[in-house]
């Protein structure tokens, strides 16, 4: 499991490639449209010379038609980008949250004396199972533990019972 300041540096790196390929593109567009704009002017005084007007419109047509495709690219990948990187916030917050429930956890533990190394990754592992198994957040479900040690003087074990009878009961409650 990373912790938050891995996932913030991973964050920071990915954010910063993405901003660096936008900015190119960005800068690759404008000169592209700075260059077609060129070419359709001289293409226009050239073809009053040589062609009709309705063939000098098509052409104009042609190049509004082209740069506007290309700018609805770029704003689809600036939406990608966005949405990619609301992503990695969410992510970075939800592994804050499991970081403050297992910190509580390890806390309430040492308080009631049942804290162990194996205790705290034995129930780390339990938060994960349970949330795969019932879907239920893994910080949720240590910090129910968390509440469960600090009320009880029930070791690892019985705190995976009592969070099971607990969430057993929930299920039970829940009306479809």
């Amino acid at each position: 499991m990373a912790t938050l300041e891995e996932l913030v540096v991973s964050l920071v790196a990915e954010t910063s490639q993405l901003r660096a390929e936008l900015d190119r593109a960005t800068k690759a567009t404008i000169d592209s449209t700075g260059k077609m704009d060129d070419a359709i002017k001289a293409f226009s005084e050239n073809s009053g010379k040589n062609l009709s007007f309705f063939e000098t419109s098509m052409a104009t047509m042609t190049g509004f038609l082209a740069s506007e495709a290309v700018l609805g690219a770029f704003g689809l990948l600036k939406d990608a980008v966005s949405f990619v990187g609301a992503e990695l916030v969410k992510g970075g917050e939800s592994a804050a949250k499991q970081e403050t429930a297992f910190l509580k956890l390890a806390n309430s533990l040492a308080l009631s004396g049942q804290y162990t190394t194996e205790a705290q990754k034995s129930l780390q592992d339990f938060t994960n199972t349970m949330e795969a198994e019932t879907g239920i957040a893994d910080d949720v479900v240590a910090g129910n533990l968390a509440i469960l040690s600090s009320i009880t003087k029930l070791d690892a074990q019985g705190l995976k019972t009592a969070q099971k009878s607990a969430i057993g009961y929930t299920f039970s409650c829940k009306r479809y």
